[in-house]
C-alpha cells in the first residue's frame, strides 16, 4: 500500500538524524553484532549500553503502531511544539488523529497487525524524497513482508516500434 508523507517535514527529520552526534539502534541493529561495542557482552540482542551509537548510520524509522509515522534515529529527537512528544511525519493513509476510525486497517494491511520499527538508511529517503519532488509528498509502499521506495532515476521507458515508410 502506498503510503504518502509530508516531504518537507520527511527532510526536516533526516536532516535531524545526519546531524545526530548518536543514533539509536532499532531491534534489527541490536542484533546485528556490527553494532555492539567491542567489550560488550554476547546476548541475543545488545541493550543500550552495548551498542556503539557511533556506528549506527543516519536515517529514518518507518514506525508501526498507533499508526504508521517516520521519525529520526538521533538520540536527541526533536520534539513536537504542541505535544512535546518525539516529533513524527504520519503517513496522510494512518494517522490517528485525523483518522481515528480507519488507521487500524490501514496500519494492518500495509504494516501488518504486529507493531514494530524499519530503519531506513539516509540515502534511501533523500533518494525517494528528490524522485517525486516536486510533489510536496513522497511516498513508501509498505506491505508486511517488504518495502519499496521509488527510484531516483525515472524507469525508462518502452522503445516505441518504428513506422513503416508509406512507398518506399
Amino acid at each position: 500500500m502506498k503510503l504518502h508523507f509530508d516531504r518537507a517535514r520527511v527532510l526536516e527529520l533526516l536532516q535531524h538524524s545526519i546531524d545526530a552526534a548518536q543514533r539509536q539502534a532499532n531491534f534489527e541493529q541490536r542484533c546485528d553484532p556490527q553494532y555492539r561495542k567491542p567489550d560488550a557482552p554476547e546476548r541475543q540482542w545488545a541493550w543500550d549500553e552495548d551498542i556503539d551509537a557511533s556506528k549506527i548510520p543516519p536515517g529514518l524509522w518507518l514506525v508501526g503502531e498507533d499508526g504508521i509515522c517516520l521519525m529520526s534515529n538521533g538520540k536527541d529527537h526533536p520534539k513536537d511544539a504542541m505535544t512535546g512528544k518525539n516529533a513524527v511525519v504520519y503517513a496522510e493513509e494512518c494517522n490517528p488523529s485525523m483518522d481515528p476510525d480507519k488507521w487500524w486497517s490501514v496500519k494492518r494491511t500495509s504494516f501488518g497487525g504486529d507493531d514494530g520499527c524499519d530503519f531506513l538508511d539516509a540515502l534511501s529517503i533523500q533518494n525517494a524524497c528528490d524522485a517525486t519532488a516536486p510533489d510536496p509528498r513522497m511516498w513508501i509502499d509498505v506491505k508486511p513482508n517488504s518495502i519499496r521506495m521509488p527510484p531516483l532515476q525515472p524507469v525508462a521507458p518502452k522503445p516505441t516500434p518504428k513506422r513503416k515508410k508509406k512507398g518506399g
